[in-house]
Order: C-alpha cells, then sequence, then structure tokens
C-alpha cells in the first residue's frame, strides 16, 4: 500500500478508544498520559513523535511509525490562525469511516486530494443541509477537546447524519488513484498545480466551470487533477491544442490562451 493509502495514528487510536468506550480526547489523556495541551495539537504527528507507545499498544506504533516522510507544506493544516487553536477545515470520505471498522487516510490531508477513488466519491468538508464547516478539533476554549473523528457522523451545527460526498467523475477518481499510489515527482506536479490555481481565482473559476464541479468540492486540487490526468494519461506530450494548452500550463503557471478551460473539459471527456 502506498504511504498516502495508510491509516493515519490518530484514526488507529480513535479505534482503540471505542473500544474502550472513551473518546479520543479521553484515550491521549487517561491511557497515553498526554497533559492537555499536547493532546489538542495536531494529534497524528504527536503520535509519530512518541518513543512510548508501542509497547501498549503495538499497532498504535505501527501506525505512528509509517508517518508518511512527505514535505510539511504538501498537508493541509490543522491549525486556524483566526481562531488561534486546532480548528482548521477538515476533509474525509465518511464512506471509508463507517466501512470494515472504519479509518482515515493520509491521502484525506494532502492539499491535492480532493475525492476517495475507492467510493468514487468527493471527500467531506462541510454540511450539505446547513453549511457548517467540519473541523479538526470542534468548537472553541474548552470544547476544542473534541476531536473530529469523535463527532464526523453528525453534523456540529444542526445534528444532520453525515452524507457521503457526491459522486466523482471517473477522470478525477482515476487522477487520484494514480497520485495515491504513484512517486512523489508527480505528486510534487499536483502541488504546484493546486497553488498556482489557487493564486489565479477567475482561472479557477472557469475551469471548475468546464469540468462542471460542484461547489462544495476543492476547486484547486480538483482541477490540478484534471491536469494530472493529462498527464497520465500522456496528453502533455501530444502535438494537439489541448496538449500545448496544458503542458504550458503546468510549466509556466499562465494559461497560454483563453481557450485552456475548455481544453481541459475536453480533454476529460475521451
Amino acid at each position: 500500500m502506498s504511504v498516502l493509502g495508510l491509516e493515519t495514528p490518530s484514526s488507529v487510536a480513535w479505534k482503540i478508544a471505542r473500544a474502550d468506550g472513551m473518546l479520543l480526547s479521553q484515550f491521549l489523556e487517561l491511557a497515553l498520559r498526554l497533559d492537555w495541551n499536547r493532546s489538542r495539537t495536531d494529534v497524528d504527528f504527536l503520535l509519530a513523535n512518541l518513543s512510548d507507545v508501542s509497547g501498549s499498544y503495538p499497532e498504535l506504533g505501527a501506525a505512528a511509525s509509517a508517518v508518511p516522510n512527505l514535505p510539511g507544506h504538501w498537508f493541509r493544516s490543522t491549525w486556524n490562525a483566526d481562531t488561534r487553536s486546532h480548528t482548521a477545515r477538515i476533509h474525509f470520505c465518511p464512506d471509508c469511516l463507517r466501512t470494515n471498522g472504519g479509518h482515515a487516510k493520509w491521502a484525506w490531508r494532502v492539499k491535492f486530494i480532493s475525492c476517495c477513488p475507492l467510493h468514487e466519491r468527493f471527500l467531506v468538508s462541510e454540511c450539505p443541509e446547513c453549511r457548517e464547516v467540519f473541523r479538526f478539533r470542534l468548537g472553541a476554549g474548552l470544547s476544542t477537546g473534541s476531536h473530529w473523528l469523535d463527532h464526523w457522523a453528525y453534523c456540529p451545527s444542526c445534528g444532520s447524519e453525515t452524507r457521503r460526498g457526491e459522486r466523482a467523475p471517473h477522470w478525477l477518481s482515476s487522477a487520484t488513484d494514480y497520485l495515491e499510489t504513484g512517486d512523489d515527482a508527480v505528486r510534487a506536479l499536483a502541488l504546484k498545480l493546486t497553488k498556482q490555481l489557487s493564486a489565479n481565482s477567475s482561472l479557477l473559476r472557469a475551469c471548475s466551470a468546464a469540468l462542471c464541479l460542484p461547489s462544495s468540492c476543492e476547486n484547486a486540487a480538483c482541477v490540478a487533477s484534471a491536469m494530472i490526468f493529462g498527464f497520465q494519461k500522456g496528453v502533455f506530450w501530444e502535438q494537439s491544442s489541448t496538449g500545448h494548452e496544458v503542458a504550458h500550463f503546468a510549466l509556466t503557471g499562465t494559461p497560454l490562451s483563453a481557450a485552456l478551460p475548455s481544453a481541459l473539459g475536453d480533454m476529460v471527456k475521451v
């Protein structure tokens, strides 16, 4: 299995906690004896640096030792500068959490991943009923003790049961699977494309419309994935208008012409 397909340490700890009738936050404090401040940081990377986990919980130690050796800026931060706490938006696949005992994957934390290729669904990051954002930790102040894995199944605002993400198009599932199992050079290209698109809002809107993307998805990551799909299929090297358009943007970060959005739309239909 690729590193991005691995289960996160917090997910393993969450399942151990549930088996013992505890919340994840309670397990971190009572079983692992972490103080309040440490247990409310980024749990995945925190557990990776605990030296004495393997003795009592070998499965947790195994997950912690398998933390992806990828640049830190590839991951979405859990830190929210506005609240000065770990309450940033998170992305996840409800189907993965509801089946086979439930598990969270490292891929969900990466900036250029926007869907679950296993279930072919967009990742969820907000409630479809009230548009409340799902956050790494719930609330502010003392209530930030609630980790997202303890409350993902229901909206923290309106109480609606969390629905699965919208069906993802085939090209997006294919590109995401390619990114999860491919090499770091392709992932670095996906991150570069995501950043370039995020910096050009008008181009991003046009590309998103051409690809018929839902408004709730991570648009920049999805459009970047469309380009990765083209890379995967060899379009970058084709002597065609579409090949020239996507290759030029990948190299320079600027569109060759106003035809880039329509070129992407035509490319994913093939």
